[in-house]
């Protein structure tokens, strides 16, 4: 079971509309660990950026596991395996692994933003993902995709897709009957 807690707020300086304003940190309470989410802000025309939300639901109906902040595909895994389906490749800088995978958002936790661009189309897109093991199994896959070696990526993505879905299996048997602690 998660938990939504929003702290105290704090003023930052808004490069996007270049002005001060309040930036309400939101975390997830999971098995005991807190986890930072995202800050909501009191800037309308930023808030528009991140659909609160649907990111809120998302971490809700998979207790946790990941939430998208944009991008066409709800899971990194429908992502990969259509950048696989097209051998499609990762935009430079982000076509290093080490630059699509950013643990640096809060040193020492198991947060992963994995985010980047495509080559051939226009797909941005950013998960953060809280499971960390999840994490180096879509790493494999990644890697295999700008090696280019499509017959390996196939078989790391089913056995990522595999271990996904019984992720969020467990997760929701566990949860089934309880509904998530969502404070505003």
């Amino acid at each position: 079971m998660i938990k939504i807690v929003e702290k105290e707020p704090y003023e930052s300086y808004d490069h996007f509309n270049t002005r001060d304003c309040l930036m309400y940190p939101n975390y997830m309470i999971k098995d005991g660990k807190e986890y930072f989410v995202v800050n909501r802000t009191s800037n309308p025309s930023w808030q528009e950026n991140y659909d609160f939300n649907r990111i809120i639901e998302e971490l809700k109906n998979n207790n946790g596991v990941y939430t998208r902040f944009y991008g066409f595909y709800n899971r990194p895994t429908e992502l990969l395996s259509k950048i696989i389906e097209r051998k499609h490749s990762f935009q430079y800088p982000s076509d290093k692994i080490e630059k699509l995978f950013d643990s640096s958002l809060v040193p020492n936790s198991d947060i992963s933003d994995f985010h980047g661009n495509l080559n051939e189309v226009s797909a941005a897109f950013k998960y953060r993902i809280y499971d960390m093991e999840y994490v180096e199994k879509l790493k494999m896959v990644v890697n295999h995709i700008i090696n280019k070696d499509w017959e390996k990526a196939t078989v790391s993505l089913d056995d990522t897709k595999s271990y996904e879905n019984n992720l969020l299996e467990n997760e929701q048997s566990i949860n089934k009957d309880v509904e998530p602690d969502i404070c505003d």
